[in-house]
């Protein structure tokens, strides 16, 4: 495969570092992108510098976890949730790129349904992108969120769990509570998060599960008892 490279610094096999960084043309980062596909590699594309991380175990299974806590709660509340994964958004004119950890449309969710393929400038960015910094890469990534248009980004770094709200000045702003997913606080998410270094995934998920179920029986109860009052 023939890449379109303008200069790189001395790279070595991905096993043996984190990351490596390259400069390279926008149509260098899309061949380097196929070639890498299957690989378990996360690429960050910022106006020419191009970005190759390897993906720890810990990420792995933070990102997986957070993950299934969406998933659970949009279960129990029925509500419609199109997950995108780590799908690659990536737009030639911004000349930026990147894959979130995980993504997923909920207030766009009809929008998306049944879709196989993302196409830039027609379908709409993911209401909410995951994005695990348990290991901390050399570029930006916000600013490329920012870019795309995704309104919301859930950031962890392995210890502090973080909401942050596009706002209208297109900068990232740190908020209680989350916009796609308003009933649940922030501090909720964090307190069975740090769960996960005592108990087995699925015991967490099902603590969170719980959780949510009783939140749906108090919210139930108290509007009976505003029922009851008005009579």
């Amino acid at each position: 495969m023939e890449v379109n490279v303008m200069s790189s610094a001395p790279a070595l096999p991905l096993e043996q570092q984190q990351h490596i960084i390259l400069n390279v043309t926008w149509d260098g980062y899309v061949g380097i992108g196929e070639y890498l596909r299957d690989q378990p590699v996360r690429m960050t594309y910022d106006q020419g510098a191009l970005e190759i991380m390897t993906l720890s175990l810990e990420h792995e299974k933070v990102k997986t976890l957070i993950g299934r806590m969406i998933e659970t709660l949009t279960l129990e509340l029925d509500i419609e949730c199109q997950s995108g994964g780590s799908t690659t958004f990536a737009r030639k004119r911004l000349n930026r790129g990147l894959e979130a950890d995980e993504c997923y449309w909920i207030q766009h969710e009809e929008e998306m349904r049944g879709k196989t393929a993302f196409k830039p400038g027609i379908d709409p960015p993911p209401d909410l992108a995951l994005e695990v910094e348990i290991s901390r890469g050399v570029l930006k990534r916000l600013g490329i969120y920012a870019a795309l248009g995704v309104p919301e980004v859930w950031r962890y770094d392995g210890e502090t769990f973080e909401v942050l709200v596009l706002g209208p000045d297109g900068q990232y702003q740190s908020s209680a509570t989350s916009q796609a997913l308003p009933m649940i606080p922030v501090a909720e998410l964090a307190r069975f998060l740090d769960l996960r270094q005592t108990l087995s995934e699925m015991q967490v998920v099902r603590r969170f599960r719980d959780w949510v179920r009783q939140q749906q029986a108090a919210d139930w109860g108290a509007k009976k008892s505003r029922g009851r009052k008005k009579k």
